[in-house]
């Protein structure tokens, strides 16, 4: 119960913010994918520049073995 409450909080909470920042899921997720090629390129360069774009629109991104997941701030 108490954790279907925090999920729901934290879901509303990333909304609200994303919707105050002009960001969208996808427009997240786009950019994670282009990192990820850059990656698999070894364009450490690129990769770093869309990591610190994100962190300034305050999005954290966290490598994993199973993927990049992120979180809002």
């Amino acid at each position: 119960m108490f954790q279907e409450k925090a999920e729901l909080f934290l879901s509303r909470k990333r909304d609200r913010w994303m919707r105050n920042h002009d960001l969208s899921a996808q427009a997240i997720e786009e950019l994670i994918q282009r990192r990820d090629r850059a990656r698999s390129a070894k364009q450490w360069q690129e990769a770093d520049r869309i990591r610190a774009e994100l962190q300034e629109s305050g999005i954290t991104l966290e490598d994993t073995p199973g993927g990049t997941i992120w979180k809002v701030r």
